[in-house]
């Protein structure tokens, strides 16, 4: 099974060192948070993928209805000429934090934008996936720069994203990592059950989003072990528990992958779990 990094730092700085690091370490995916004020998520994926050579990179997720559909799906086409097949487009009917939501939103209506919000979708998708290589594309609404294949796509929470996912044949992403999150296996079932196919992505691919603790031993782990603001910690313990407790959660989700937000508290904290976290895996036998 494949095994991502979900970036929840807000910090440049440890950004540009943690990614190369998962990079070398054998991860799938390496996704990026976003955290109001904060630079754009998908800026730094651009930053990201520069620094890396093999892992994926991209967004988790584009709080969408701040992000203008067609331009987003031109800036996503970018990134995936400049680094082709390493691109993830995860985007969210998720708002921003109450504070910055005024100026976000520029004086719209919060109510009518999250209404929007499918509609926004598939304009996005409609500009994304118009690529030279398209069935039906159309020259006179493509950047010219465009790629030939459209990055993957990855409709990201709970809810109408898992059915907008299934209806128009894109990844999607259950988050099992908020204080407010369900354990419920039945919403990633659902989206492979009404799953329709697109062209460039013909199979579902569902993935769990998994927040944590990982130290030395389950006693430390637990010692350190405390919520953040809005995350929880749902897997806590050695490297070995985590592994095992990740190894349950891909058989019980049914998941491809599993996208792991490291929650220790510094930088030299998370690099050393991400270590530990990479060899358990590659000997746990249920994850293989």
């Amino acid at each position: 099974m494949k095994l991502g990094v979900l970036d929840l730092s807000v910090r440049i700085e440890e950004t540009v060192t943690l990614a190369p690091l998962a990079d070398q370490l054998g991860y799938s995916r390496y996704w990026i948070s976003e955290f109001p004020p904060q630079p754009s998520p998908l800026q730094l994926a651009g930053i990201v993928a520069g620094l890396t050579e093999r892992i994926s990179v991209g967004t988790a997720a584009i709080l969408f209805s701040y992000y203008p559909p067609r331009r987003t799906a031109h800036d996503f086409q970018l990134l995936e000429r400049l680094y082709e097949g390493r691109i993830d487009a995860g985007v969210s009917a998720s708002t921003s934090l109450p504070r910055f939501s005024v100026d976000d939103i520029e004086e719209r209506d919060a109510a009518a934008l999250a209404a929007a919000y499918p509609a926004r979708f598939a304009t996005f998708l409609k500009h994304l996936r118009n690529t030279p290589a398209s069935p039906q594309y159309d020259e006179e609404l493509a950047w010219p720069g465009a790629p030939e294949e459209p990055p993957r796509v990855f409709s990201l929470g709970s809810g109408r994203s898992a059915a907008l996912a299934a209806a128009h044949g894109t990844g999607y992403g259950y988050p099992l990592m908020y204080a407010s999150s369900v354990d419920d296996p039945a919403t990633l079932a659902g989206y492979r059950a009404a799953y329709q196919p697109s062209r460039s992505q013909p199979a579902p691919c569902g993935v769990l989003a998994v927040a944590g603790y990982c130290a030395a031993t389950d006693e430390e782990a637990h010692a350190i072990a405390a919520p953040w603001a809005i995350f929880a910690p749902h897997v806590v313990g050695s490297a070995a528990t985590c592994a095992k407790r990740l190894a349950a959660l891909r058989i019980r989700y049914g998941a491809d992958e599993i996208i792991w937000g490291d929650l220790s508290r510094t930088p030299g904290a998370r690099h050393v779990s991400l270590e530990r976290l990479a060899e358990a895996v590659a000997r746990e036998p249920d994850l293989r």
